[in-house]
């Protein structure tokens, strides 16, 4: 497995994982810079072409540390979203049985990206 590089201050390195050469699944790493000291961390795995697991992850630098905020994950046999303090520790979950794990990958990146198309705006629009 090759580790995505992450770059700290400046633009975020986006590096996929190398894929495996099998048929049958494929892992998928990469950072994505939102904003400075804004980033997400997107994980997930497919099997047959259907994603088998995954994370996304929005992480906050505060007061000189990275801290993960918001977890989206299919761990507990059950996507969901946790909500965790700067401790680490989850204070909220919300469980989206609702959901496949490809449309609960898909939420959150799609929530990201409209954060990150407003900001955009916002910047392009003084």
């Amino acid at each position: 497995m090759i580790i995505a590089t992450l770059q700290l201050r400046g633009n975020v390195k986006i590096q996929d994982l190398t894929p495996l050469h099998c048929a049958l699944w494929m892992n998928r790493e990469y950072f994505l810079e939102i904003e400075e000291g804004t980033i997400a961390y997107v994980y997930f795995k497919t099997t047959k072409g259907k994603v088998a697991e995954f994370v996304v992850k929005l992480l906050i630098e505060f007061e000189g540390r990275w801290h993960e905020v918001v977890r989206y994950d299919s761990g507990h046999d059950c996507p969901h979203k946790d909500i965790l303090n700067t401790n680490g520790e989850v204070i909220r979950k919300v469980w989206y049985d609702f959901l496949d794990n490809s449309q609960a990958l898909t939420m959150p990146i799609t929530i990201l990206e409209t954060i990150l198309n407003s900001i955009k705006r916002g910047i392009r629009n003084g």
